[in-house]
């Protein structure tokens, strides 16, 4: 028979497990973390750093490097808002076999952190990217964006025509200059103030799993890097005041793409809704090969990584890169 005291001890011990979970969950995320804390936590043997623009530009460069490979343009990956280059982790492995792989985190987010300007208008944006793209020798090549990545991939290929070889689009941004509902938010006072300052997890959970089409999707143990990031030291004041002021790019620039594009999207994404934006690239990219996916949401590589990975091995082998 079970002692009543070790069955009082050990209902006590649930007890406090419980309240302990409530309260990281509910914690209110009010200090920021030093970005220090943050490479020791999320950074690893494949972590590099290149100085841009007055910043430790976080990312990684994987893959072969022998000479068999060189006539496989690398890829150069870029996430969306709110991100970092994590959000590749599923597709990296494979990609990274047989061709050079490119990953960074952009500014103002994830270990990189607030650009110094402060504001990132698109031109900042371009300036940015074409000085990573020389820095870390990527003289022709891939773009691969997720929705703000894929609106810097596509205009990459419109600024860089001689390089970009070929662009992968993930719900991308700028198909409409139609400004996103989540955006409104960021004009109300009480939301950028409490933006700054607060984030619960419980909040980052509701957060992300909007982005999905199914929430059973996401993995769980995402949740803590991802908040983990969003509170580096400047980078929810960076992020609110960018979102305030966020200009939409123009679609009428599509057309200056040239190269192959791949459109893959989830066709139940809240953030970029497909219906809005489809038309923007059928209308002005000339080279559009398009899939889409019922029932997926905002990040199609997080959300259905195989698919969508074996989607995108498809459209290389489709243009012979």
């Amino acid at each position: 028979m079970t002692d009543p005291t070790d069955r009082l001890k050990a209902l006590a011990q649930e007890a406090q497990a419980r309240a302990d979970d409530l309260q990281e969950w509910f914690n209110p995320g009010l200090d920021d973390i030093p970005v220090e804390t943050l490479k020791a936590q999320y950074c690893d043997e494949r972590s590099s750093f290149v100085t841009i623009d007055g910043l430790d530009v976080h990312y990684q460069d994987l893959g072969p490097t022998d000479a068999g490979v060189v006539d496989r343009p690398p890829l150069l990956l870029i996430h969306g808002l709110m991100s970092s280059l994590h959000c590749w982790s599923e597709w990296i492995p494979s990609l990274s076999c047989n061709r050079r792989v490119v990953a960074l985190d952009i500014p103002p987010f994830a270990i990189t952190g607030p650009h110094p300007k402060g504001m990132l208008d698109e031109e900042t944006y371009m300036n940015f990217m074409m000085k990573f793209v020389d820095a870390v020798g990527l003289d022709e090549f891939i773009t691969v964006g997720n929705s703000l990545g894929g609106y810097l991939s596509w205009r990459l290929a419109a600024e860089a025509p001689g390089r970009v070889r070929a662009v992968g689009l993930l719900n991308p941004a700028g198909g409409t200059d139609k400004r996103p509902l989540a955006l409104f938010a960021f004009k109300i006072p009480l939301v950028r103030q409490a933006y700054q300052s607060i984030t619960p997890k419980a909040a980052v959970l509701a957060g992300t799993a909007a982005l999905f089409g199914d929430s059973r999707r996401l993995d769980p143990s995402s949740l803590q890097r991802v908040r983990d990031l969003i509170l580096r030291e400047g980078t929810r004041t960076a992020i609110q005041e960018n979102l305030r002021f966020m200009q939409m790019p123009d679609p009428a620039r599509l057309a200056e793409v040239r190269c192959p594009v791949f459109l893959q999207w989830g066709e139940a994404d809240t953030v970029l809704p497909l219906r809005d934006n489809l038309s923007g690239f059928a209308a002005q990219v000339r080279d559009l090969r398009l899939r889409t996916y019922p029932e997926v949401g905002h990040m199609p590589m997080e959300e259905i990584p195989a698919q969508s990975l074996a989607d995108f091995q498809w459209f290389l082998d489709e243009i012979e890169a």
